[in-house]
């Protein structure tokens, strides 16, 4: 990261995280390594207002096991973290405000464009069809560990 970058950061009106290195969860919108900054004066879970996947607020979030970046969704007494549909990766559901805190929006990034290589999904056995033995391709299952995302002041 050039050091010019680092003399325009306001640390004042945001906070900043780092996108875990092996974190796919939101990819191609943040991809690993992205340094966001986060508006913690917006941290109510909007519930609509957006057209498409790049106007719909990202949270960046505080539970026990860490952090994580996501869309969001209030189902009553629970928090729904959705992830990129192309990151194949589940939703995680969490009692709310229990058991999660809103740390902010995501309201800026900076990340590099060329993409890096992701492991190979594999699909779990029990998801292979029982007739065919055939990989289902929608039911992917990634091998990689689980980095968390690392928030800075």
């Amino acid at each position: 990261m050039p050091l010019s970058f680092l003399d325009s950061l306001d640390l004042r009106e945001y906070r900043y995280g780092l996108i875990g290195l092996e974190d796919w969860s939101m990819y191609p919108i943040l991809q690993p390594g992205s340094l966001v900054a986060i508006d913690e004066s917006r941290r109510k879970i909007a519930s609509s207002g957006w057209t498409n996947e790049f106007d719909r607020p990202i949270y960046f979030l505080e539970h026990r096991g860490g952090w994580v970046c996501g869309w969001c969704a209030l189902l009553d007494d629970r928090l729904l973290v959705l992830p990129h549909p192309a990151s194949h990766r589940a939703p995680l559901m969490f009692e709310y405000p229990n058991e999660i805190d809103v740390i902010g929006q995501v309201a800026g990034v900076a990340m590099l464009l060329e993409s890096r290589r992701r492991a190979t999904p594999e699909l779990h056995p029990r998801l292979r069809s029982p007739q065919t033995h055939e990989l289902e391709p929608a039911l992917r299952v990634l091998t990689v560990p689980e980095y968390p995302i690392y928030v800075g002041v």
